[in-house]
């Protein structure tokens, strides 16, 4: 039996300049956008397109980047990029 790795993502809100929650991320989350991941996990994200990245209220602040939150797979995040999402929002 493998052993399944769990990780955190700290979500904060830009707004509130608070922590607004602490996610966990098992190996079956891994291909989600981490659109679906946080919408999953009860954290409102913006979007009117349904994930399709046109619309670009998904955004999200990565490190200094802002990326849409549809297009990125959570396993990509996690890979590539401190596990810390900003929400403006929030």
């Amino acid at each position: 039996m493998s052993k399944i790795e769990l990780r955190t993502i700290k979500v904060f809100g830009g707004a509130s300049k608070k922590l607004v929650s602490e996610l966990e991320v098992d190996e079956l989350s891994m291909d989600l956008t981490l659109m679906e991941f946080l919408r999953l996990k009860k954290v409102p994200v913006a979007s009117s397109c349904y994930g399709e990245g046109v619309c670009r209220k998904c955004i999200v602040k990565v490190e200094e980047t802002e990326v849409l939150s549809c297009m990125m797979t959570i396993k990509h995040f996690l890979n590539n990029h401190e596990p810390v999402v900003l929400i403006s929002y929030l």
